[in-house]
């Protein structure tokens, strides 16, 4: 009977053998405005009602700042050729960017992009978020590491999705208390706890994707959470257009 029973239980909850189903989360686009195709986007993030995006690619990697209409640049700030530009995160009012295979991040005044300081991390950067107290970040890998503000790991999260690790994590977003990470070569978003790595949430953006994917190289890639009012933007490296959306969960408050 106590097998029965939490037979039961585990069906009525979603979980199989590999772990627990994640959500299913609903979108409706309410907004799009243009975006300049020849962005190579890797990082995206709205700050203050302010859009910031950093790009990717030796010789084009660079840091914007958007005006109010998110259309038009008010500050740029390029990389050095040498280097290959990744995810962007702001943190106790300084901004992050990573940069791919050179081991290099940089740390800007989010004002005028002033260079404060720089530090090195072991291994490839891919994306960054931040928890309001530390940062997290992608390798390319199935794991999420946590760092200080200074470069220093503190911590490590593995992500698996029903039992199994999902790697290829990329641009990354912190929205109210969980990582939500795109996956290189996926136009799906996942939604991760950052205590368990386990996907509790996925938000399938196939659709919103597919009229972009005429290369390769034009894949789904940057997440900015805008908590003025609770709408996610999206966009993808050489996209013409940058989305606004409304998500609609299941899930109790």
């Amino acid at each position: 009977m106590r097998n029965l029973y939490l037979l039961l239980l585990l069906f009525l909850c979603g979980c199989t053998g590999k772990g627990w189903t994640a959500e299913s989360i609903d979108y409706r686009v309410i907004s799009s405005v243009p975006h300049d195709s020849g962005l190579f986007t890797q990082g995206l993030l709205i700050e203050d009602g302010l859009l910031y995006e950093g790009t990717g690619q030796y010789g084009a990697s660079r840091l914007l700042r958007y005006r109010d209409d998110y259309q038009t640049a008010a500050v740029v700030r390029p990389l050095p050729a040498r280097y290959f530009g990744e995810g962007i995160a702001i943190l106790d009012n300084q901004l992050y960017q990573l940069t791919w295979r050179s081991g290099d991040v940089f740390v800007y005044n989010p004002s005028s992009f002033e260079r404060l300081r720089q530090f090195r991390i072991d291994g490839e950067g891919w994306g960054i978020t931040e928890d309001g107290t530390h940062l997290w970040m992608s390798n390319g890998s199935s794991q999420l590491i946590q760092l200080t503000g200074q470069g220093e790991e503190i911590g490590r999260v593995s992500v698996t999705w029903e039992g199994t690790p999902l790697d290829r994590l990329n641009e990354l977003e912190w929205i109210e208390g969980e990582i939500w990470a795109n996956r290189w070569y996926d136009n799906k978003l996942y939604r991760i706890s950052p205590e368990t790595g386990e996907v509790t949430g996925i938000l399938d953006l196939d659709e919103l994707a597919r009229p972009h994917l005429d290369n390769r190289e034009k894949v789904l890639n940057g997440i900015a959470w805008d908590d003025r009012d609770n709408s996610l933007w999206v966009t993808g490296k050489y996209w013409d257009r940058l989305y606004q959306l409304s998500l609609q969960s299941d899930r109790p408050d």
